[in-house]
């Protein structure tokens, strides 16, 4: 070593400075360390010589260095944890910078437009502008920005048309080529909170396992164009989608349907989730479901739109829209269908309608034109429950059976669903106008529990299969609109009513309470067949059966005429009626057929207004019992004697049940009634002990009779 040492100390001793600048810091700038640059590393007694690059390679995807604080943490590598992390779409070229301004200002004919709110730099140069109202006849301006002027102006790419100030423009990066980028399989997107980013027409094919979260950003778009589609080249090749926390709108109010444009859609999708997701505007649907499985849609807020607020067709099977929210939709707020043309095998599927669909808590606050709440047409076994709709200009909740859905609905229930102001805007569309509606061959459907007030033209409209129990129908009005001259169903509670005349209907309506309609509470209608309808224990209050619509005669509950089978009218009671209109009966019969009609009361009196013959029976029903209200005038009745007194009761007949009601006690005294010949009731008060007994006199008592 000694002569090692001797032998180069000179280049020891020149070296010697140098390290020392070295360690001081102060050695001349050799330049940036570059990836190429030999770091030499050791091994056992022979020397590697290693690039910094590959160095920095391994110990971001070999080496097993990290691990979490978690004791029982695996060790990964760099590489591996960042994988498990969201991909941003900045990381390959996105910016998010669209910024909107609402004081916008240029002149027709002209490129300079200014902003006193706006901030802009060269760098704004060559991104894309919109100024709404300024191009031609007022529509958008779309161009990009050409020059940098000032803060507050920059040159356009496009003259004006129309001159405008205070307009609401926007401007910003296209960011559509960075999202395609991005969004790929096997990947959590997440945009940067809150910024908005400027994408155009973006259609995403066969991704799988795929999740945007939007992170509370926007995405606009200032083309008449889809913003943001999840599709594939056909069922089941895409899977597993799930976009939430996103807002998506046009940067130019939508003026025109156009049923081919859409802020989000879904085509051939098996297992697609949208959550917390807001569209502010639409040229047609806010959002759509084509040919998909699975679908759920959680707490979306949907306005503005020119069509469906969200509609899912020839969808095959688990559809789920829950606590979502619909403002101003032009056309359902929600459907659900099977559109001719769609096939079961397009989605995996056996039999056609679509399986398992869940309309749950949602709210509908206004749809306009030919709008209805919710949309059904096409479904097996279903819940719409819970919701909430308000100012609906068509029916609230509609289940369909046109030739556009292709097939009806089964077992489908309705149930503590609150409809306020339905049909006040008064559809378009003929005899659309009402709270609920169920079309014939619909099958098994339940419509129960449900808060329908002021409803214009019907409460519920009812054919096909239906048990419709326990809802409250109060108030329904009847109000022709100049888009709906003429209601057909002139504000009655619950109609039975078939369009063709050719369908047959079945089901009952039990237990509901109706008030406040301007015709009749129930009305079976002319040429509808019925088998096996019950109409049974309603209760009804201040309905009218208006003269403007025919004779006075012709009921509250009123079976129009055309041919029944087993209608059963029992157990309802009429408690006030409008004292306007003379009711010379409020349960009316006008068609043949084997009826069964019994148990039904009123306790409105005797008089011009309100006469005490509340039940009518045209040719070809059978026998109605009624009751009345007479007075009984026994006097004393001597000891061990009986009083008799008859009483008139129309269509009253032998073995008939004849029920007396005293409006006060009677001691002493045995009461007991009977059919004492056609027609004739006799009421009859038995004294059996020995001392004469004086009952009350003048008092009205109840006499009816029911059929044996």
């Amino acid at each position: 070593m000694a002569k090692f040492i001797a032998d180069n100390q000179a280049a020891i001793n020149e070296a010697m400075p140098n390290f020392q600048l070295i360690a001081n810091g102060e050695a001349t700038d050799a330049g940036s360390l570059l990836p190429s640059d030999i770091e030499p590393l050791s091994r056992g007694a022979g020397l590697l010589q290693t690039s910094l690059g590959a160095r920095a390679a391994f110990s971001i995807q070999a080496y097993l260095g990290y691990t979490e604080a978690d004791p029982n943490a695996v060790p990964r590598t760099i590489l591996a944890k960042a994988r498990e992390a969201s991909f941003s779409p900045e990381g390959v070229g996105a910016v998010g910078d669209a910024i909107t301004l609402t004081d916008g200002s240029i002149a027709s004919g002209t490129a300079a437009f200014s902003s006193a709110s706006a901030a802009f730099t060269a760098a704004d140069v060559g991104k894309a502008v919109i100024v709404t109202g300024a191009g031609a006849s007022g529509a958008a301006l779309t161009t990009t920005i050409t020059a940098y002027v000032s803060a507050g102006q920059v040159t356009l790419g496009a003259n004006a048309s129309t001159t405008v100030s205070g307009a609401k423009s926007y401007y910003g990066t296209d960011d559509s080529a960075a999202f395609a980028k991005a969004c790929v399989s096997n990947r959590r997107v997440k945009l940067d909170r809150k910024k908005s980013y400027l994408v155009r027409n973006l259609t995403l094919m066969g991704l799988s396992n795929f999740e945007l979260d939007g992170n509370k950003a926007t995405i606009v778009s200032d083309r008449v164009q889809s913003i943001l589609g999840f599709s594939a080249t056909g069922w089941g090749v895409s899977k597993n989608i799930y976009v939430h926390d996103l807002s998506l709108s046009y940067a130019t109010t939508p003026t025109t349907r156009n049923d081919n444009i859409f802020p989000l859609w879904f085509q051939y999708v098996d297992g697609v989730q949208v959550e917390r997701v807001t569209v502010t505007n639409s040229w047609s649907a806010g959002v759509i479901f084509s040919a998909c499985s699975n679908v759920k849609a959680y707490s979306n807020k949907i306005s503005n739109t020119l069509a469906d607020g969200m509609t899912c067709f020839g969808c095959g099977r688990n559809v789920t829209y829950f606590d979502n929210d619909f403002t101003n939709t032009s056309d359902d707020a929600m459907a659900v269908t099977w559109l001719a043309g769609n096939t079961a095998a397009a989605v995996g599927e056996v039999t056609i309608r679509t399986k398992g669909v869940r309309i749950l808590y949602n709210r509908v606050n206004g749809t306009t034109v030919s709008a209805r709440g919710v949309f059904i047409g096409g479904i097996e076994v279903g819940v719409i429950a819970g919701n909430e709709f308000y100012n609906v200009a068509s029916f609230s909740i509609l289940l369909s059976n046109t030739t556009t859905v292709a097939t009806y609905s089964t077992d489908v229930n309705i149930v503590n669903n609150v409809c306020v102001n339905s049909g006040q805007a008064a559809s378009s569309l003929v005899g659309e106008v009402g709270g609920i509606a169920v079309y014939s061959q619909n099958t098994g459907i339940i419509v129960q529990g449900n808060n329908l007030k002021n409803s214009n033209n019907v409460g519920m409209l009812l054919q096909g299969n239906v048990y419709a129990t326990c809802n409250l129908i109060n108030g329904v009005t009847n109000n022709p609109s100049t888009q709906n001259p003429s209601l057909p169903w002139q504000g009655a509670g619950a109609v039975w009513a078939d369009f063709s005349g050719s369908n047959t209907c079945f089901g009952s309506f039990k237990g509901n309470e109706i008030w406040n309609t301007a015709h009749r509470a129930v009305w079976v209608q002319a040429g509808y067949n019925t088998e096996y309808l019950s109409i049974c224990n309603n209760e009804i209050h201040n309905c009218v059966d208006p003269a403007s619509v025919g004779a006075a005669a012709l009921g509250v509950i009123f079976l129009d005429t055309s041919t029944r089978n087993q209608v059963i009218v029992k157990g309802n009671r009429l408690y006030e009626s409008r004292t306007t209109q003379v009711l010379t009966t409020w349960v009316y019969v006008a068609g043949g057929g084997l009826h069964d009609i019994d148990h039904n009361e009123t306790n409105l009196a005797s008089g011009a207004s309100q006469p005490n013959t509340p039940i009518a029976n045209a040719s070809g029903g059978t026998a109605i019992k009624r009751f009345l209200q007479v007075t009984i005038s026994a006097g004393t009745i001597a000891a061990n004697s009986t009083y008799s007194q008859n009483v008139s009761v129309a269509e009253a007949s032998l073995r008939d049940y004849v029920f007396v009601s005293p409006p006060y006690q009677i001691p002493g005294l045995i009461l007991t009634a009977f059919v004492q010949s056609q027609n004739v009731v006799t009421v009859q008060l038995t004294n059996p002990t020995t001392a004469a007994i004086t009952p009350l006199q003048g008092n009205t008592w109840t006499v009816r009779v029911r059929r044996s």
